[in-house]
């Protein structure tokens, strides 16, 4: 099989198992009662961060941010508080109730449906390869 078919062959499994996560992660968030990008946002503040942080972790301008973060907030699941560095930033900080939505998304994540009967030291390798795959971001 030449490089081009291998490659059209792993964009086809990528797809593939790019839709069964995202099925799999939906009907979690869906029962938890937050959407997917508000799943991202808590598992990227479980950190401590600033607003430019987690726009940037999630690839998305900081106005979409702000409006991820205040349907956050208003649940209580994250909280915005004063950096103790600079009196300028606030940092978001995931709040108990939070966090407890994210163990649970967690949990959902050790089901998904995908990386087969692989161990974990395939596991391993297989993501080592699909982040030097990755083009390199700007």
């Amino acid at each position: 099989m030449g490089r081009t078919e291998l490659k059209t062959e792993m964009a086809e499994l990528l797809r593939g198992h790019h839709r069964a996560v995202v099925e799999h992660l939906g009907a979690g968030t869906d029962a938890l009662g937050i959407t997917p990008p508000q799943m991202w946002a808590l598992h990227n503040v479980a950190e401590p961060c600033s607003m430019g942080e987690l726009a940037e972790a999630l690839d998305v301008d900081a106005s979409y941010v702000t409006a991820l973060v205040d349907s956050l907030e208003v649940r209580g699941l994250v909280k915005r508080t004063p950096s103790t560095t600079d009196r300028r930033r606030r940092v978001l900080e995931i709040t108990d109730d939070g966090r407890a939505i994210l163990e649970a998304m967690h949990a959902r994540v050790e089901d998904i449906p995908v990386g087969g009967d692989l161990t974990d030291e395939e596991l391993t390798r297989l993501v080592s390869l699909l982040r030097r795959a990755l083009p390199a971001s700007d």
